[in-house]
Order: C-alpha cells, then structure tokens, then sequence
C-alpha cells in the first residue's frame, strides 16, 4: 500500500474503498472524503453505466445480473490499477470472490459503510427508484443484507456505523481511523 503525506492533514493511504450496503451512503461520503483528500472519486456503478450507456436498472432489464457483474469486475479491475482514489462500490460488489481478491491484492484500505437493515428501512422509500435488488420485496432483501454483512465484514479494513450520522461526520470518522492507520 502506498501512503501519501500531506503535511497539513497527515498521512493517509492512497487507494479507498468504500463498501456497503443500498443506501448506506457510500456515493454521497466518497465523493466528500475524495474532496477532503483531493483524490479522483470513482463510483463503480457510474462507471458502469457510462461504459454501457444506460442505467444499471436497464442492464439489469435487458442483460441480466451476471452481465452487470461481468462488467462491475471489469470496471473494478481498471480502477484498482491506478496510484490514488476514492472508490464508491455497489453493495454486491462483495458478492464474487474475484472481486474480493482484486481489491485485497490493490493494496487498498477498505472500509465498510454499515447500515442496520432498520436504518436502512427507514431510507428505503427514498432509495428505492433504479435499484433493481428492491422490486424482490423487503423480506428477501432483508436475507440479502443478513448475506452481505458477513461478505462485508471479511472484507473490510475499517467498519464505521451509519446510523444517525449525516455524510459529513462519516468523513471526518474515517478521515480520523485512515491517519491512524498509517506511519505518523
């Protein structure tokens, strides 16, 4: 891992990821920790759906889950590559084992967005439009989140509770566990 040092803000490592489950915020606190840091800011899913030119909704639609997953860890790969940024991942980017050993190899600190599937109950009905995985109903994504907390968890770096915090605060908390994390 390279760590890059600001005199003013200390040292922190050059390659984030944040991951999570819909909704734990990890779009709206990337790009801000990527402004706090002045590092490019990727979202995964915006990547893939520039590639593609249509929503992930609609490859979902027209070519199915495997094809939107085949693309997501084509886009993962390339990202990984480059010296320094902030990468905002789909919550099921943790669901292929390939996708979990590229970015543990990328030498990038990891940190998982966790939010309580009430919290996130609470966010659904603003979150919901474009999200492919919600139409399956609550009890099934209920499952679906149970799943991916242990897929996070062995994943990540860094856990960093969501609940009752706004995108601000979130970066400041990992802003503060990233400089710990690294020589000083």
């Amino acid at each position: 891992m390279t760590i890059l040092k600001d005199t003013k803000r200390g040292f922190y490592p050059s390659k984030i990821v944040l991951i999570g489950f819909m909704g734990s915020g990890k779009s709206t606190v990337g790009k801000k920790l990527s402004e706090a840091l002045r590092y490019p800011f990727f979202d995964l899913d915006r990547v893939i759906e520039d590639r593609a030119g249509m929503s992930v909704e609609e490859i979902f639609r027209c070519w199915g889950e495997n094809c939107f997953r085949e693309k997501e860890s084509q886009a993962l790969k390339e990202i990984l590559k480059k010296d320094r940024f902030v990468l905002s991942c789909g919550g099921g980017v943790v669901e292929r084992k390939e996708n979990v050993e590229l970015i543990k190899r990328s030498g990038a600190m990891v940190v998982w967005l966790d939010i309580s599937f009430e919290a996130f109950v609470k966010r659904y009905p603003s979150i919901k439009k474009g999200r492919p995985l919600l139409k399956r109903g609550l009890d099934e994504v209920k499952g679906l989140h149970e799943r991916r907390e242990r897929l996070y968890n062995a994943c990540s770096t860094y856990r960093v509770k969501v609940d009752g915090k706004i995108a601000n605060e979130l970066v400041k908390e990992i802003l503060c566990l990233l400089s710990r994390s690294c020589p000083g």
